[in-house]
């Protein structure tokens, strides 16, 4: 009984406190979202690797890291585009990356569309074959 009088009251008290906060304005959050996007976006490089994509597409990915910063928690995303138009998406895991070093990383996309379409660049319904990668690479950092 006295643990839910004092759970009661601690429920009531945080209540009370969250109601007087005042919540903040929106374009102070997307200036910050913004300022750590542009922090991280001069921390490393990225090149892109393509193999040949007949129905399966493996792309490599070499990350350097460009700073004085140690890196951890690093995750890849790639995004497949074939004439502008996306195929898919895979990511990979990296792990973490030390100062001035650099790391690969590979993913593998294979999708029901992309299989279509080189099948139809295979039958001459295509004119053009143009592959373009996308990489977005997530990390966090400390000093």
């Amino acid at each position: 009984m006295v643990n839910r009088l004092v759970s009661t009251l601690a429920i009531a008290s945080a209540a009370t406190s969250i109601a007087f906060v005042a919540p903040a304005p929106a374009q102070a959050s997307t200036a910050k979202a913004a300022a750590v996007a542009e922090a991280q976006r001069g921390y490393i490089r990225t090149k892109i690797y393509k193999t040949r994509c007949p129905s399966t597409c493996r792309i490599k990915v070499r990350i350097t890291n460009i700073s004085g910063k140690n890196l951890f928690s690093m995750n890849a995303r790639v995004t497949l585009y074939v004439n502008g138009h996306k195929m898919g998406r895979c990511s990979s895991w990296v792990g973490s990356l030390r100062a001035h070093r650099a790391r690969n990383a590979s993913c593998t996309v294979h999708t029901a569309k992309l299989a279509r379409y080189w099948d139809r660049w295979e039958a001459g319904e295509l004119s053009q074959w143009r592959p373009y990668a996308a990489v977005s690479v997530y990390y966090k950092y400390y000093r």
